[in-house]
């Protein structure tokens, strides 16, 4: 008896999943966890991550990536080019860290979201919207959550908990002020800075994305990431 039947030209949904919108500027979207590749940038204009040179990369569980700011980290093949621009986490900060105020989720270009060392709060920098003060949210972070971390494109900078149900705005509306640099993940440049994270997804888009758009990214990645393990 055949175990499966293949239609031609047919396509499928998982149906125990929510479905994802079609957000344009997408330009990173990965899942992390086991190794390298299989954590990979499944987004093809985003290009593809590496280690970072200056150390070995991420410590790997299989549904997580643990990083070191400045030591073990990704590099990413995209930049903050984009006038607006979203980052999407579901990761949590890791004691151990003895220098450094802050472990970045993404560093070296001109959105800066990362976790503040104790675990207490997240914070936000965006060049020309948010700099050289940061908006911060105060919530707890030393467990996994789903962050949004959001600016420019008229408005001002804006960090959602998902997993809370609360947000932190502020900054000056407007632009963020594009950088041509590549996106280091999960640290920065090697330094005195050691704060540590873990992260189990990130994403990155190149647009203003809006709540009710992150609201439905939230409930479809929280889904996956149920089945890896993962709660946020």
């Amino acid at each position: 008896m055949p175990t499966a039947v293949q239609l031609a030209g047919a396509s499928f949904v998982n149906p125990l999943l929510r479905p994802l919108p079609a957000v344009a500027g997408l330009v990173a979207w990965s899942y992390w966890g086991g190794s390298l590749a299989a954590s990979q940038n499944v987004i093809a204009a985003g290009g593809a991550y590496s280690n970072y040179a200056a150390g070995p990369g991420p410590t790997w569980s299989p549904a997580y990536g643990h990083c070191v700011s400045g030591v073990s980290q990704i590099q990413s093949a995209f930049n903050g080019t984009s006038a607006a621009q979203t980052c999407l986490i579901a990761g949590r900060w890791v004691s151990g860290g003895t220098g450094g105020a802050v472990a970045s989720i993404e560093s070296g270009s001109s959105l800066q979201p990362s976790f503040v060392a104790g675990g207490a709060s997240v914070q936000l920098l965006a060049t020309g919207v948010a700099q050289p003060t940061a908006v911060v949210l105060a919530t707890p972070a030393t467990a996994f959550k789903f962050f949004a971390f959001q600016a420019g494109g008229g408005n001002g900078a804006t960090i959602y908990d998902l997993t809370a149900g609360t947000n932190a705005t502020g900054g000056t509306p407007g632009n963020i002020t594009s950088n041509a640099a590549t996106n280091l993940l999960g640290g920065g440049t090697p330094g005195a800075n050691n704060q540590q994270s873990d992260i189990a997804f990130l994403a990155h888009y190149n647009a203003f994305v809006s709540k009710a758009n992150i609201d439905l990214i939230y409930a479809h990645v929280k889904d996956v990431l149920a089945g890896r393990g993962i709660t946020v």
